[in-house]
């Protein structure tokens, strides 16, 4: 009998316990902290609001010869006729989604052996995100959730994502190497932006 009432003492103390989190009040809501990184703050307006940016480097762990000249590179840019694309931070706090403009690499035959790297470009369309500045971070929310974010550099000239290869890239993707062999693509990506 006195197990049993230890235990229930013991028991009790234990589920007592608790972490408290940290509520904060912003613009008359209450938020936990962990849910400020979505938390649009118009007191307080971040260094990107209104401008525009152009995606001028996208690069990739691995060289590739895309565009067909016999010089392999990393960044897609190069290595593809994709073209920019615009990155927007309006005035309501949202912006173009960056994962939506994005590539598919495949590898061609043309049928007498001969391979070919291919780079296609991929522009979709969808629902912006909003977003919030923190220092240097850049987050990009859906409905209050943070979906990614981005590094502003110091200067506020350039903006770096950096993506894992799920996040911006199809499924079955494949490089061609400089030395003729085929492999899996599936490297992750820095791409960066630049004011304009």
């Amino acid at each position: 009998m006195k197990k049993i009432i230890l235990f229930t003492i013991l028991a009790g103390l234990l589920t007592a316990c608790t972490v408290e989190e940290e509520t904060i009040e912003i613009n008359s809501t209450n938020l936990q902290t962990e849910d400020l990184e979505c938390v649009i703050d118009t007191s307080n307006p971040p260094a990107v609001l209104g401008t525009t940016w152009l995606r001028t480097t996208v690069i990739i762990e691995n060289d590739i010869d895309g565009n067909g000249d016999g010089i392999f590179s990393n960044d897609l840019m190069v290595e593809s006729t994709c073209g920019t694309a615009v990155l927007q931070f309006r005035d309501d706090f949202t912006a173009n989604n960056p994962m939506f403009n994005n590539f598919f690499l495949d590898v061609d035959d043309d049928g007498n052996g001969n391979l070919s790297q291919t780079v296609d470009c991929l522009i979709g369309d969808g629902i912006f995100p909003n977003y919030t500045q923190d220092g240097n971070v850049i987050s990009f929310c859906y409905s209050g959730e943070l979906a990614f974010t981005a590094t502003l550099a110091a200067d506020e000239q350039t903006i770096t994502f950096n993506l894992d290869y799920e996040d911006y890239f199809f499924n079955n993707n494949n490089i061609l190497n400089a030395d003729g062999t085929v492999a899996v693509f599936q490297s992750n990506v820095i791409i960066t932006y630049t004011r304009q």
